[in-house]
């Protein structure tokens, strides 16, 4: 309370659980996506407010899969992949967003339902809770501090540095908790922390 305002420590320990959450895809949520006839292109945001990246998509008439793919490869699956018509069987995220599906439905009534990672809640009052696993609490905490303390520069920072370095492990021990849980049956996996940890370790910049 003497270096820091309540609000400041309350934005370091969110901005700790929303990289958390993107690192490990700890937190998952369902939705369902109408489709219209002749459409390609959805924005997600709007029905998926807290949407980080899709896990699996399934047409829910049908329970069939549909397969993640690139646009490249849509090109390369048809030329004309803008206007096939029928049950979607590809699906690509462009930017943060935007869903890409082929072949499109002809007809109302397609629905799809999207299995996704997603965003924590923020903190907002003292008696909020973190809404990753209990035990990866104090990994917010270490995050927080080092946040915290970066703009103080010098020594004190240098100090709080190696709980940035707790941090990622503790991101990495749930990322392989995660991968371990869902047995590759998604289409996005975790991070992979093991080069970043090692580049940590070694007094390099940890970059991806």
């Amino acid at each position: 309370p003497v270096f820091y305002q309540r609000h400041e420590v309350l934005d370091a320990l969110n901005e700790a659980q929303r990289l958390f959450c993107l690192a490990t895809l700890c937190l998952e949520s369902d939705a369902s996506l109408n489709l219209a006839p002749g459409a390609s292109f959805y924005y997600l945001i709007p029905n998926f407010p807290k949407f980080l990246v899709p896990l699996r998509v399934t047409v829910a008439n049908t329970g069939a899969k549909v397969r993640p793919a690139s646009l490249g490869s849509f090109d390369s699956l048809s030329e004309t992949w803008l206007t096939d018509a029928g049950e979607p069987k590809y699906y690509d995220v462009v930017g943060a967003d935007l869903l890409a599906i082929t072949p499109r439905p002809e007809t109302t009534g397609t629905t799809l339902k999207i299995h996704y990672a997603s965003a924590p809640d923020p903190l907002v009052a003292d008696a909020d809770v973190p809404q990753i696993p209990e035990e990866h609490h104090p990994t917010l905490v270490e995050y927080a501090v080092a946040r915290l303390r970066a703009k103080e520069g010098g020594q004190e920072f240098l100090k709080a540095a190696p709980r940035f370095g707790n941090f990622l492990r503790g991101a990495a021990r749930m990322a392989e908790a995660v991968r371990k849980r869902t047995g590759g049956r998604y289409d996005r996996q975790p991070f992979e922390f093991t080069e970043w940890l090692r580049r940590y370790d070694a007094g390099k910049p940890a970059n991806p």
